[in-house]
């Protein structure tokens, strides 16, 4: 009995022994460790975020994200960066306060100072990247948050902040730093131990300033257990609650365009530094007290951002997120119309803010190319504005046909788009997918191969149907919608083949960038054979090519610009309306692509009318009065012959 007894006793002191050692290396139970948790740093914990970092192809593709949120420490004390002191005037005269600064030194800087990193923001190419890489592998850098806890008895309110500094910002304002958060709102709660006790009951994603709201019980949010999940826009570092491309707004308005969270993407939770209620200036996370910028000086949305304790979310996140949205625009993954206004938004906004930054460091440039640019619009509006009323008055004499004609966009559209989202799960569109694992290059690929079989659609139905009504109209034949199509359709024998072979013809040397002029001269010189196959009847169909050679010997410049102010004419109102509507009135994306369409239906007959009536000229033709032509057609009895010879031909 006493033998037991004192084997028990010392199986007991062993054990204790050994839970003794375990803790002193740190390897405590898990149960051991949560229990040393204070509340605060045990509610941080628990509803941790998890960020899914839209994955790259490569190193600097920045269509993926190069960066990932971290601890801020290998900023200080490092001989790359330096603290500046802004000078008011030329940035290269503001004044070097301290190379490699301390937190503290950050802590005194005021507010008129700014962290410089190596590299120009303006022109970052990989530099940022390429370093921030470096030092995470040097450092052993691990992805982390910051959180932070308030309590708003006022509102009866706690917030758990999450903030997320990442090193460079690559979207279409570039700048050094960028600083976003993520916060939990616990209603009626007034302690971190009910927090911990009743959960979250809303969520706000930061977005560039501004953000989304959510329900902690929305669908729309996704968790890993208590873990939010949140989809960084590649770039930009804005939050999401999913996957997809979204129109993204920057601060006060001072930039814009799309917002990619877009799979693939790397599952990327993340550790947490819990700060203080009251910071002490004398810790190591005093560079909270910090007022400049966090990274190097420019203009408007060019420049780094200031920290977080420096924003309203920080120092009244109640009332700062009231009035956040409940959704934002996505731009859809197919068009309704044979123009997409969002495709159209994310180039043009992402053109132009490259525009931004080259010109607005160079004024002069500015000047000189902004009169160029004016100078040559004038030149082309001069150059067609007399096809374009002759088009316009024709289009109005016969307004129903026309009209009718052009509304087939909007279909064919519909159907382009609808057969995007069916075919890619079926071979061949579905190849194309499978082979690039479902990635962007993959769902554009098929885009391309369904836009481009909608173009060819236009190209043979809607422009040649234009063509056989403006032959009724010089004829003196009534034209009528479904006559204008069955026209159309008769001459696909020789249309079809020509518009492939056009094709062939001018895409084959963009394969080459060497051979882009030739391109546009074989487009220029061949453009005129719906015209020369419908009013013309040449075949087969390079006699219709041949046709179109011909009438351009000798015209080439007026054939070029022509051409080019008609597709213009035809191409930009309906996007640019769309844009406009998406910017100034926040409207649905659905209403501005159908807008869009609706728009390019209208003016896609107007420019092939233009077209046309350049044709004749070209191909010196007699040219009748639009009036006289569309009052002689309404008198003159309908037929669905075509005379051997067009008149004047």
């Amino acid at each position: 009995m006493i033998s037991n007894v004192r084997s028990s006793v010392v199986r007991a002191a062993a054990a204790l022994l050994f839970c003794g050692l375990l803790a002193g290396l740190g390897g405590a139970a898990p149960h051991s460790v949560e229990a040393q948790l204070s509340p605060e740093q045990e509610l941080a914990e628990k509803y941790a975020p998890v960020l899914m970092l839209r994955e790259q192809a490569a190193d600097c593709d920045h269509s993926g994200e190069g960066y990932y949120p971290t601890v801020v420490d290998y900023l200080f004390d490092n001989p790359d960066i330096r603290l500046m002191a802004n000078s008011g005037g030329n940035k290269a005269d503001d004044l070097v306060l301290k190379v490699g600064p301390s937190v503290q030194d950050l802590v005194t800087a005021g507010p008129d100072t700014y962290l410089d990193y190596p590299g120009n923001p303006r022109d970052p190419r990989c530099q940022y990247e390429t370093y921030f890489k470096q030092k995470a592998a040097e450092l052993g850098l691990e992805p982390t948050t910051y959180a932070r806890i308030i309590v708003d008895p006022v509102a009866r309110k706690t917030h758990l902040q999450y903030w997320f500094f990442y090193y460079f910002n690559h979207w279409n304002n570039t700048h050094e730093a960028d600083w976003e958060m993520m916060q939990l709102v616990f209603d009626g709660v007034l302690s971190v131990e009910q927090a911990l006790e009743v959960g979250p009951t809303s969520v706000a994603y930061a977005q560039h300033g501004g953000g989304e709201l959510g329900r902690w019980n929305d669908e729309k949010l996704e968790k890993d257990g208590d873990r939010p999940i949140g989809y960084p826009s590649a770039g930009s570092h804005g939050t999401y609650f999913s996957q997809s491309t979204f129109i993204g707004w920057g601060e006060n308005g001072s930039a814009f365009g799309c917002d990619n969270t877009t799979p693939p993407s790397i599952e990327t939770p993340l550790q947490v530094v819990l700060v203080p209620t009251v910071i002490d200036p004398e810790s190591d996370l005093a560079f909270f007290l910090y007022q400049g910028n966090w990274g190097e000086r420019d203009f408007a949305m060019f420049a780094g951002p200031k920290g977080p304790n420096m924003g309203g979310k920080w120092s009244d996140p109640t009332d700062t997120i009231e009035d956040w949205r409940t959704t934002t625009l996505k731009v859809p993954g197919a068009s309704t119309g044979s123009v997409n206004t969002t495709d159209a938004f994310c180039t043009l906004s992402g053109y132009g803010s490259k525009v931004v930054i080259y010109f607005g460091s160079n004024p002069i440039a500015t000047i000189v190319v902004m009169l160029g640019l004016l100078g040559l619009i004038t030149y082309l509006v001069a150059r067609v504005w007399g096809y374009f009323l002759e088009a316009l008055d024709i289009y109005g004499n016969e307004l129903t046909t026309f009209l009718g004609i052009g509304l087939l966009v909007i279909p064919i559209g519909l159907i382009s788009g609808l057969a995007v989202e069916y075919l890619i799960v079926y071979p061949p569109l579905e190849w194309f997918s499978g082979i690039l694992n479902g990635a962007r290059p993959g769902g554009l690929a098929v885009s391309l191969v369904v836009g481009g079989f909608q173009q060819l659609t236009m190209l043979l139905v809607i422009l040649p149907a234009v063509v056989y009504a403006m032959s009724d109209i010089r004829r003196g034949v009534k034209p009528g919608v479904l006559r204008s199509f069955k026209g159309a359709i008769r001459a696909l024998p020789v249309t079809a083949p020509a518009a492939i072979a056009f094709g062939l013809a001018v895409g084959l040397p963009l394969l080459f960038l060497v051979l882009l002029p030739l391109a546009v001269v074989l487009a220029v010189r061949l453009q005129f054979f719906n015209q020369a196959a419908i009013l013309g009847e040449k075949k087969p169909f390079l006699g219709a090519l041949w046709h179109s050679w011909n009438v351009t010997r000798g015209n080439f410049v007026k054939a070029l610009f022509g051409s080019i102010g008609f597709q213009l004419m035809a191409l930009v109102p309906g996007p640019l309306m769309g844009v406009l509507v998406l910017i100034v009135g926040g409207s649905k994306v659905s209403f501005a692509n159908f807008l869009s369409s609706f728009i390019y239906a209208l003016t896609i007959p107007i420019a092939t009318i233009a077209v046309t009536m350049l044709y004749h000229r070209l191909a010196g033709h007699e040219i009748v009065e639009p009036t006289m032509m569309t009052t002689k057609a309404r008198v003159a009895p309908a037929t669905d012959t075509i005379p051997s010879t067009a008149p004047g031909d």
